[in-house]
């Protein structure tokens, strides 16, 4: 992967994959209107416009003394991690013996704490240390383990809250970080090898999700192939309802169908929860929330602060809890004028790209992550929710060794 192409590589890779899988679900897929395969392909041609057109400057850089910045970095982003678990175990009362939609309520209820939501921000810098490990091509076992241990420490949070999405992050961020530092090579033999990865992962998420999912005399498997949130737009086919019902096959066998099949329908269902927003809003008006949406924490936080009132509709999305992917977000806060939103997205990554390009270091995480997020545009929006600190954290981290380098001419 050259340094030339991996936003584009992000963009065609992620459209390629999508496609893949919806055509190897067993499902039948609903046609899509014509506006909604209008805005995504006028959003990733004005994204595209965007970085191309866009001219900009870099900075110098000098790599002296990263590698102690990177120790104190580790130590801080270890000290946020216990702090979050601090967090939910004590002040929540969130605990592994608990039920899985007992532990969500709970963290769903915990009073607000400036200093737990700091630390909330900066443990998802999780994945920067190796980031910076891999750049300065650092020899040092130790930095390197600890680096990688960080990957680690968003696990037992996703097994407490049954959340896929925090197990899949992680991982998925590690095997793109791998393929970018070209540790890890494309080729059909790491493809294999990462197909397989990718099955165990959701195989792993099914475990997690029937164990949320068990209800007392029910069959669990008939149950969450009958009554997925995304049945209503993305239907099994019917083959595969007759042999969930069948109960002379076996419970493993089971599982593996309804793993595959949620890799499918968790995959590809966003875009057609994107077209059902539009239908539901064709004769409706609805209040743009100009990024109160996609960036709610924001607002969120300047509410429990109490700086200022700000109004935020949970409730726009017609059909909550499920992912109505990158393009349903942006045409909730921003309608069609998220098309200029495109064009301005892809300026930044630019601007962004030309730092990397000129080996500051600093700008990679937020670099990747925003690559990372590229890909993934027709299944989820990563910028939301627990995105939007992983973003902020990247920046913060960027601007701060980036500014101090440039305006007090520090040593680092």
């Amino acid at each position: 992967m050259k340094l030339i192409n991996p936003f584009y590589y992000s963009l065609i890779g992620g459209i390629l994959v999508w496609l893949l899988i919806l055509l190897i679900t067993p499902v039948s897929i609903q046609m899509v209107s014509y506006q909604t395969i209008t805005f995504v392909i006028l959003s990733y041609l004005l994204m595209i416009l965007g970085y191309y057109f866009t001219k900009c400057s870099s900075f110098s850089f000098n790599k002296k003394r990263v590698q102690i910045k990177l120790v104190s970095l580790i130590i801080v982003v270890f000290i946020a991690f216990i702090f979050r678990y601090i967090d939910l175990f004590i002040f929540r009362g969130l605990n592994f013996t608990n039920t899985i939609n007992l532990n969500k309520y709970l963290a769903s209820i915990s009073n607000f704490s400036l200093f737990f939501t700091l630390s909330t921000v900066i443990k998802e810098m999780y994945f920067i240390p190796l980031i910076i490990f891999l750049a300065i091509k650092s020899n040092n076992k130790y930095l390197l383990v600890f680096s990688l241990f960080l990957f680690f420490l968003p696990f037992p949070e996703a097994v407490l809250r049954g959340s896929r999405r925090i197990v899949f992050q992680p991982i998925f961020l590690a095997i793109l970080i791998l393929f970018y530092f070209k540790i890890i090579k494309l080729n059909w033999k790491n493809t294999i090898y990462l197909t397989i990865v990718t099955t165990l992962l959701f195989s792993l998420a099914t475990i997690i999700l029937i164990k949320r999912e068990s209800v007392k005399d029910k069959d669990v498997y008939l149950h969450l192939i009958k009554n997925a949130r995304y049945n209503d737009l993305l239907k099994p086919k019917e083959k595969i309802i007759k042999y969930i019902k069948d109960n002379k096959k076996s419970d493993f066998s089971k599982s593996v169908i309804i793993s595959s099949m949620q890799i499918g329908q968790y995959y590809t269902h966003g875009i057609f929860e994107f077209n059902y927003i539009l239908k539901y809003y064709k004769n409706k008006k609805f209040e743009k929330q100009l990024g109160k949406f996609t960036f709610f924490v924001i607002p969120k936080f300047i509410n429990k602060i109490g700086i200022y009132n700000v109004n935020v509709n949970n409730k726009i999305s017609p059909r909550e809890y499920t992912f109505i992917s990158f393009f349903g977000g942006m045409y909730l806060d921003f309608g069609w004028f998220a098309l200029v939103f495109m064009f301005a997205l892809g300026a930044i990554q630019k601007i962004i790209f030309v730092q990397v390009k000129s080996n500051n270091i600093y700008f990679l995480p937020i670099f990747i992550f925003l690559i990372f997020i590229n890909f993934f545009m027709l299944t989820f929006n990563f910028y939301r929710g627990t995105g939007t600190y992983t973003l902020m954290s990247c920046l913060l981290f960027a601007l701060t060794f980036s500014y101090k380098r440039n305006l007090f001419r520090s040593k680092f």
